[in-house]
C-alpha cells in the first residue's frame, strides 16, 4: 500500500491514503508544486492583487481550501462507512453470542456419524460372514484331507518361484551351450540351440513332475494318489531319458556330427549309463542336478505340498485381511465425519474471535483519521502561507487586511459518533459472551466425540451377536447335512 509521510517523516498514514482522490493533500511540498504557488503569487503581486482592502481569499487560496475540505470530507465518509460495517459486524456477532446454540450442529453431526457407521457396519458384517464361511471351508478341507496337524506352507508370490526355475534353466542352457558347441557345425550358436531344447524339456518337465505328480501322490484320494504316481513315473522317465540322450548325443557328436543322433539311440539301448567322454558325463551331472532342483521347487516351494490347500488358505487369509481393512475404515470414516463437524465449531469460534482484532483496528482507524485530518489542514495552511510569502516579496502595496484573519478551518465536518460509540460500548459484553461461546463449543465438541467413541463399544457388542448368529447358522447347516461344500482342488494353480 502507498505510504504518505509528514514533512518531518515521523508519521505514516497507510489505511486512509487509498480513500483520498488526491494523496498530495497530505504533503505540503507536493501540494505547493501542484498549484505552482511561487509563480502564481508573483503574477498576482504584479497585477497588483490582492488589494490592501480585500477581505476575501484569492482564487488560488479558495481552490486549495476547497480541495482540502473535500479531502477531509472523503476521510470522514471513509471512517463513517468503516464504523458502520464494524457496527453491523458486531451486532450480528453479539446476536449470536447472546444465545450461542450448537444444537443443530450436534444433531447433524450425530445423524451423519450414525449414517456413516451404519453403512460401514453393514459392509463389516458381510465381511465377517465371509470370514466365518471361509474359516468353515478351510476347517472342512483340513478335516477331509487329514491336515489338522499343520498349517499351509506356500510363498507370498508364486511368480518368484517361477522366476527361480527360469533362472536355473538359463544357467543350464549357458553351461550346456559350451559342451554342445564343440561338435556343432555353427559353433556356439548351434550349441546354444541344442542346449535350449534340452533344458526346456528337462527343467519344465521336472518342475511339473514335482508340482503335479509328487503333490498328488500325497493326496488322500486313491484315484488322485494313483494319478500322481503314474504322472511322477512318466515324468522321471522322460527326464532321465532326456538327460541320458543329451549326454550320449554330445559324446557321439565328437565322432560324427551327422550320425550323432542315431548313435545316441544305439548307445542308450545297449549301454545307457556308459558315457566315456568326460564333458558328456559333466553334462549329465548338471542336467540331473538342475532337474532335481526343479522337482524340489515344483513339489515344495511353488505351492503347499498338498493340492488345493493353498487355495482355501489364501481365501481365508484374504477374507481376514478384508475384514480388518473394513474395520479400520469404519473407525476412520466415523472419526473423520466427527472431525468435520468439530472443525466447523472451531471455525465459528475462530471467526467470532476475529472480531477482537477489529476493535483494535477501529482504534487505530480513529488515530489515523485524526492525524490525517490534521496533516491535511497543515498542508492547506502551508500552501496559503507560502502563497502570501511569495506575493509579499514581489508586491509594492500594503498587505491585504484579511491576511490578519485566522487561517481557514477545513475540519468543518466530524465523524458520526453513533456507530463509533456503539462499537466500543459493546466490547465488554462481546468479550464476556465470547467466553460463554467457547465453553459451549467445548461441550459440543465433547458431545460429538463421545458419540463417535460410543459407537466403538456398540460395534464390539453388535459384532459378537452377529458372530454367534452366523456360527449357529453354520452349525445348524452342518447338522442338517448341508455342510459347506469342499472347494474344487486341481493339481495346477
Amino acid at each position: 500500500m502507498q505510504k504518505i509521510k509528514k514533512n518531518d517523516g515521523s508519521v505514516e498514514f497507510e489505511t486512509l491514503v487509498a480513500s483520498l482522490d488526491d494523496p498530495y493533500l497530505l504533503e505540503a511540498d507536493k501540494l505547493i508544486k501542484k498549484y505552482n504557488v511561487k509563480k502564481r503569487a508573483g503574477e498576482d503581486a504584479i497585477r497588483p492583487f490582492p488589494m490592501p482592502n480585500d477581505t476575501e481569499l484569492t482564487e488560488l487560496e479558495k481552490s486549495v481550501v476547497a480541495d482540502c475540505i473535500k479531502g477531509h470530507g472523503t476521510l470522514v465518509s471513509y471512517v463513517d462507512d468503516s464504523f458502520k460495517k464494524l457496527h453491523d459486524k458486531f451486532k450480528d456477532a453479539l446476536l449470536f453470542l447472546n444465545n450461542p446454540d450448537f444444537s443443530d450442529v450436534i444433531r447433524k453431526a450425530k445423524r451423519e456419524i450414525g449414517e456413516t457407521h451404519k453403512l460401514g457396519f453393514d459392509r463389516l458384517v458381510e465381511s465377517k460372514k465371509n470370514v466365518l464361511e471361509k474359516t468353515a471351508q478351510l476347517n472342512f478341507f483340513k478335516s477331509n484331507n487329514q491336515l489338522r496337524g499343520r498349517d499351509a506352507d506356500y510363498p507370498e508370490s508364486n511368480l518368484y518361484v517361477l522366476g527361480l526355475v527360469f533362472f536355473f534353466m538359463l544357467v543350464e542352457v549357458i553351461a550346456n551351450s559350451f559342451f554342445f558347441a564343440e561338435g556343432s557345425d555353427i559353433g556356439l550358436l548351434g550349441g546354444f540351440i541344442e542346449a535350449l531344447l534340452v533344458s526346456i524339456g528337462v527343467i519344465w518337465i521336472s518342475f511339473f513332475t514335482g508340482l503335479i505328480g509328487l503333490r498328488n501322490v500325497a493326496h488322500v484320494s486313491h484315484i488322485r494318489k494313483t494319478f500322481g504316481a503314474l504322472f511322477t513315473a512318466a515324468g522321471l522317465s522322460i527326464v532321465s531319458f532326456s538327460i541320458l540322450f543329451a549326454a550320449h548325443f554330445r559324446s557321439n557328436l565328437q565322432i560324427n556330427s551327422e550320425t550323432a543322433r542315431i548313435e545316441a539311440w544305439n548307445s542308450i539301448a545297449s549301454t545307457p549309463f556308459a558315457v566315456n567322454d568326460y564333458y558328456s558325463f559333466v553334462l549329465m551331472v548338471i542336467g540331473s542336478l538342475f532337474s532335481g532342483i526343479a522337482i524340489y521347487k515344483g513339489f515344495l516351494k511353488y505351492s503347499d505340498r498338498y493340492p488345493g490347500y493353498e487355495d482355501v488358505d489364501r481365501k481365508k487369509k484374504d477374507s481376514d485381511d478384508d475384514y480388518q481393512q473394513k474395520k479400520e475404515n469404519l473407525s476412520k470414516d466415523r472419526y473423520k465425519k466427527a472431525d468435520e463437524y468439530i472443525d466447523k465449531i472451531n471455525s465459528i469460534v475462530k471467526d467470532t474471535e476475529a472480531c477482537i482484532s477489529s476493535f483494535d483496528e477501529s482504534k487505530n482507524l480513529i488515530s489515523q483519521f485524526n492525524r490525517a485530518a490534521d496533516q491535511i489542514e497543515r498542508s492547506c495552511h502551508a500552501v496559503i502561507l507560502k502563497y502570501r510569502e511569495e506575493n509579499k516579496f514581489v508586491r509594492q502595496l500594503p498587505d491585504p487586511i484579511y491576511w490578519n484573519d485566522p487561517l481557514p478551518n477545513i475540519k468543518n465536518a466530524g465523524i458520526n459518533e453513533t456507530y463509533y460509540k456503539n462499537v466500543f460500548a459493546n466490547r465488554d459484553r462481546f468479550l464476556k459472551n465470547l467466553e460463554i461461546l467457547k465453553k459451549k463449543a467445548k461441550e459440543a465438541k465433547n458431545d460429538i466425540s463421545e458419540e463417535a467413541n460410543a459407537l466403538d463399544t456398540k460395534l464390539t457388542e453388535e459384532l459378537e451377536k452377529i458372530i454367534e448368529i452366523a456360527k449357529a447358522r453354520i452349525i445348524e447347516e452342518n447338522m442338517l447335512g448341508n455342510q459347506v461344500s469342499q472347494p474344487e482342488t486341481t493339481p495346477l494353480k
